[in-house]
């Protein structure tokens, strides 16, 4: 009887995903509409709470959102059909101080946003077209906007790289647009309108 009992706890366990066993590196703090982590061959919905880890990927649906916070306690926030791969991501106390993150869009929008400064060493591909190495605390962009790829500052400072092309982005509502098959344009200032109708795609929608 006992043996049984032990073998029937085994099964039970063994068929939850091991998302709250393993390493956890970022997590899930909310979610709209449906979304899904593909981990390995297997996708799981996504949940607030769930815990996530390198190598994972967030896709985003119909009028959905996500938000992950990273172990530096800074944000990510995924709009409406986003997809995107944790490729790496390494807390501050195991990288002498330092944290360190590799993500890379696919597609959609997203926001990165801490709330205070820190020791951070995060790089993000957008698209097939945009490198940025953050430094700064807050920043927008997009993979595949209107045929074109697009990062935005909003506070602090990130360096940007397209194919040949290195920039800096040092000034609030600074800018830098790929469009799609061309050279890079030049680093511009975005209206400010224009910034809070983009911004819109990676806020939580209102409850209706």
């Amino acid at each position: 009887m006992r043996t049984l009992y032990r073998l029937f706890i085994l099964l039970c366990f063994s068929s939850v995903p091991m998302f709250s066993w393993a390493a956890q590196t970022a997590q899930i703090i909310a979610v709209q509409a449906e979304a899904w982590v593909v981990r390995g061959e297997a996708s799981y919905p996504a949940k607030v709470n769930m815990a996530l880890q390198a190598q994972d990927q967030i896709r985003t649906g119909a009028n959905s959102r996500v938000i992950v916070k990273l172990p530096d306690d800074s944000v990510v926030k995924l709009g409406q059909y986003a997809i995107v791969n944790l490729s790496s991501i390494l807390p501050a106390e195991e990288n002498q101080g330092v944290f360190s993150a590799a993500l890379e869009v696919l597609q959609g929008a997203f926001r990165f946003t801490s709330e205070k400064p820190a020791q951070r060493d995060v790089n993000i591909k957008i698209g097939k077209s945009i490198t940025a190495g953050i430094r700064g605390t807050d920043l927008w962009g997009s993979a595949w906007l209107n045929a074109q790829t697009v990062l935005c500052l909003l506070e602090g400072r990130v360096a940007v790289s397209s194919g040949q092309v290195n920039a800096v982005m040092d000034q609030p509502l600074d800018y830098f647009i790929v469009p799609e098959g061309q050279t890079p344009l030049p680093v511009g200032q975005l209206p400010e309108e224009k910034l809070q109708e983009w911004i819109k795609w990676t806020e939580l929608m209102p409850e209706k």
